[in-house]
Order: structure tokens, then sequence, then C-alpha cells
């Protein structure tokens, strides 16, 4: 019963991550359409697993978490806050609905229910690092850290992100790209567009990495 809930989930849940990759590629580098993006972000995916098998796992995710939660706090965060104008910018942009807890309807709540709850129940992914573990012990203390910094500190990071990525979005910060205000583009599109708008060169390759696993994180 696991297995089957997994595979069905699981098709989705991959499939969106590779496309949340294969955005960022063709957001970020000119030139490079979004099949393209998508097969080489499919091939990384499943190759380095597949070579490497659980202990690529867990190297990589280890090191893609410390990039991700470092260029965010450190670097994307900061920097986009400061280039949309702070607090009182988003205020006047966009409207009371986008500053509150409650602004989710209860068909959404029921669509995460079915989609997104049922995952961690049976996730093969949640099973393979609990096995893995040294002990109960350990086990438990991995799954509470996991936790934490899945929600809400990676959650509202996100949220917080995608935020600012609507706001430089009303405030005609892509226009240069082609896009006058929010409802020209595609919203998962915003995210990369902000950070290659108000990054110098030098920091995009970070911040590639960490949005490419913010997407994904959102992409759920």
């Amino acid at each position: 019963m696991a297995g089957i809930i997994s595979a069905i989930g699981y098709i989705g849940f991959t499939s969106s991550q590779m496309l949340a990759g294969a955005k960022l590629a063709s957001a970020s580098f000119e030139g490079f359409d979004m099949t393209t993006a998508l097969i080489v972000m499919g091939i990384i995916t499943v190759g380095y697993t597949v070579l490497g098998g659980m202990n690529a796992v867990i190297y990589t995710d280890t090191i893609q978490w410390i990039v991700l939660i470092g260029g965010l706090c450190f670097i994307g965060i900061p920097l986009a806050y400061n280039a949309i104008g702070g607090i009182d910018a988003i205020r006047s942009t966009v409207s009371k609905d986008f500053l509150s807890m409650g602004n989710v309807t209860w068909q959404t709540l029921v669509n995460w229910g079915v989609t997104i709850i049922p995952i961690w129940f049976v996730g093969m992914t949640l099973y393979q690092r609990i096995y893995a573990s040294r002990d109960v012990k350990e086990a438990k203390k991995a799954w509470f850290i996991a936790g934490l910094f899945e929600w809400p500190i990676m959650a509202f990071m996100g949220v917080a992100l995608g935020l600012f990525a609507r706001v430089a979005a009303e405030q005609g910060m892509f226009e240069h790209l082609g896009f006058l205000n929010a409802s020209m583009m595609d919203p998962e599109m915003g995210l990369p567009l902000l950070l290659k708008t108000i990054l110098p060169i030098g920091l995009m390759g970070n911040n590639d990495v960490c949005l490419f696993f913010c997407n994904t994180i959102n992409s759920r």
C-alpha cells in the first residue's frame, strides 16, 4: 500500500522538482530553452542518485541545505528586501491579503491534505533516512531537526522571497526582461527573475542552487 501511494505521489513530486529546476535554469541563462533545461535537470537528478545510492543523497542533501540556508539568510533575502524598498514598499504595493496568515481557502487546505500530508506518512525518502540512522535516538533527533528546518524556517523564507518577487514584479523591476507586471508572467518565474535582477554576477551561482531547492520545496 505504501509503495502504491509513494509511486502515485512521487510522479508529480519528482516531475515538479525537475520542472522547477528547468524554469530556474532557463530564466538564468540566456538561450537555454525549457526542454533542454528539463532534460539536463532530469539526467543530473536521476544520475547522481542511481550512481551514488544513499550516500550520494545524504552528502548532496547536506551540502545543498548548507548552501540553501546560508544563501537565503545572508544573501538572497537581505538583498531582495533592500531592493524592493523594505516593509513600507511591500505594504503599499500588495493588498493586505498577502500579509495575512489566514488568506487560504478551505479548498486549498483540502488539496494540501490530499497531495502533501499522505506522502509524509509513506514517503520512501523518509523511511530511507530513518533506517540509515545509527539508533532510535539518532533517528528521532534527525526527524525533529529536519522538521524544524522544513517548517517553519524554510517555509517562511520561501514565502518571503515569493512575496518579494511579487512586489518587484508590480514595481516594474522586470520590465527590461519583457514583463511589465505580475499578470504577464508565470508566478514560478518570479523568484529566479528577482535574484537574476538584484544579484551581481559573482553571486548568481550560489543562489541559483538555492533557488532550485527553494522552488523544489514550494512546488510541493
